[in-house]
């Protein structure tokens, strides 16, 4: 089974869904809530200390997956993160005998959700999607999350939105646009 830590809730709640719907089979995976990004990257307690204790409960596969909209210290730039968070995760394979994979939403899971939404959509709270969406959701829009929070009736995107979004919009489209995504589910292939 493999372990994936997650930045919050919603993709603890959504992940394992956009991976039934996509890979078309139950996949043996199990998330960690890890509370956010800064937990996930920071030096001391970051995600190499729970990957470990993962490790002493017999678990020796890993993902890390990461949204690539912000950064955070010890990282002066998104591409210092991105390079560092690879070395890290590197260094823990071979000093360990694990298996970790650090994986990015670019430019976050909401980037993705925005995919598979169809115009004429009217779920989860959304308002009628009268236009397409972008074609490429890792280039526009520019905030995911507000380009949500502009079209949901209550103007409140939430973990609950993001997994009534994971169970209704269409993967398959989702993945088209986005190909972080793309990279994500073929990893489970």
């Amino acid at each position: 089974m493999t372990r994936m830590l997650v930045e919050g809730d919603g993709d603890e709640r959504s992940v394992p869904i956009l991976l039934q719907k996509t890979v078309g089979r139950r996949v043996e995976l199990s998330c960690i809530d890890m509370g956010g990004k800064s937990n996930i990257v920071r030096l001391r307690n970051g995600f190499e200390h729970t990957v470990l204790r993962q490790q002493a409960l017999g678990f020796v596969e890993f993902q890390v997956l990461l949204d690539g909209d912000v950064f955070f210290a010890p990282y002066a730039n998104l591409h210092e993160e991105v390079k560092g968070m690879s070395e890290r995760a590197k260094q823990l394979e071979q000093s360990h005998h694990l298996n970790v994979r650090i994986v990015w939403a670019v430019r976050n899971y909401e980037s993705w959700l925005i995919g598979g939404i169809m115009k004429g959509a009217r779920y989860c709270g959304l308002a009628r999607i009268n236009k397409p969406v972008p074609g490429d959701t890792q280039s526009s829009p520019d905030d995911p999350k507000e380009w949500l929070r502009e079209r949901l009736l209550d103007g409140r995107y939430n973990p609950d939105v993001q997994l009534c979004l994971s169970l209704n919009i269409n993967w398959t489209q989702a993945s088209k646009r986005n190909n972080s995504l793309r990279i994500f589910v073929d990893g489970f292939y």
